[in-house]
C-alpha cells in the first residue's frame, strides 16, 4: 500500500538521521492506524459493504505538553452518521465491537479475529489510553456501570 510505503520511507530516513534502529512496535502501530482510517462504504447510506455502519477512529493525543515526550493516545470510534450529526463521545468508546467496520483489509496486517473475538454481545468496551507505539495491541476494557 502506497500510504504505508510513504510512512516507512520517512521513518527510515529519520532513523538514519538520528542513528537509531527501527522498532517493530512503531511499524505495527502505523499499519493499524492506516488500516483503521481507510474505510470502504457508501457515503449516502453510511453503510459498509457488509451493511454495518461505516466507522472512523479519532486518535487523541493525551500528553502533548508533557515531558518526557512519549506520546500517549486514546482511540475513540465514531460512525459516519455520528460525525455528520456532531456527536461527542466519552474517550475510548468502541462502536459495536462484534461487527466489522468496513476497514480495508491490508496485506501487511494479520486480519485475525481482533481484540473483540471473546467479547459477549452487549458488552460495552472502551479503548485504553496507550503509547502511540502500542496502538496495534488494541487494548480494551469493559465498562462497568
Amino acid at each position: 500500500m502506497e500510504l504505508y510505503r510513504v510512512f516507512y520511507d520517512s521513518y527510515l530516513k529519520q532513523l538514519k538521521k538520528h542513528s537509531r534502529r527501527a522498532k517493530s512496535s512503531v511499524l505495527y502501530s502505523a499499519e493499524l492506524i492506516i488500516a483503521a482510517n481507510i474505510v470502504q462504504g457508501d457515503f449516502l447510506t453510511k453503510q459498509s459493504p457488509g451493511g454495518t455502519p461505516v466507522v472512523f477512529s479519532e486518535w487523541k493525543i493525551l500528553n502533548l505538553e508533557q515531558l518526557p515526550m512519549t506520546l500517549m493516545v486514546q482511540r475513540t470510534e465514531y460512525t459516519l452518521e455520528e460525525i455528520e450529526s456532531g456527536v461527542t463521545k466519552e474517550a475510548g468508546t468502541v462502536v459495536n465491537p462484534l461487527e466489522p467496520k468496513g476497514q480495508i483489509a491490508l496485506p501487511f496486517l494479520d486480519n485475525d479475529e481482533g481484540p473483540q473475538a471473546a467479547v459477549p454481545r452487549g458488552t460495552e468496551l472502551r479503548y485504553l489510553p496507550c503509547k502511540i507505539t502500542a496502538v496495534h495491541r488494541e487494548e480494551l476494557s469493559r465498562v462497568h456501570e
